[in-house]
């Protein structure tokens, strides 16, 4: 999926998801874009931008973390959520 379908996606489904997540998915596609366009450039930071655009996706703001519940924990049910959502195993397939 091209990062300008996932773009149009999002502003279609925005407003059904909470303000948090608006800002994740927000934050994720605009480094998204950066490491698109840093992609033939430089690799060092279109690595560091999709790093920070997977951070972006999955990571909680402090009023929302549980400090019962490790960073690991949270990336674990995320990918989890991912994996699940993944029905026709096109992630899967890519690893």
């Amino acid at each position: 999926m091209h990062l300008s379908t996932l773009q149009s996606e999002y502003r279609n489904r925005r407003d059904a998801f909470s303000e948090s997540f608006r800002l994740r998915i927000h934050c994720a596609l605009s480094w998204l874009k950066k490491a698109e366009q840093e992609a033939d450039v430089d690799f060092d930071i279109c690595f560091i931008s999709l790093w920070i655009a997977f951070n972006s996706a999955y990571a909680k703001r402090l009023p929302e973390l549980s400090f019962s519940q490790p960073d690991h924990h949270v990336l674990r049910a995320f990918l989890q959520q991912v994996c699940a959502l993944d029905t026709d195993n096109s992630l899967y397939r890519l690893v």
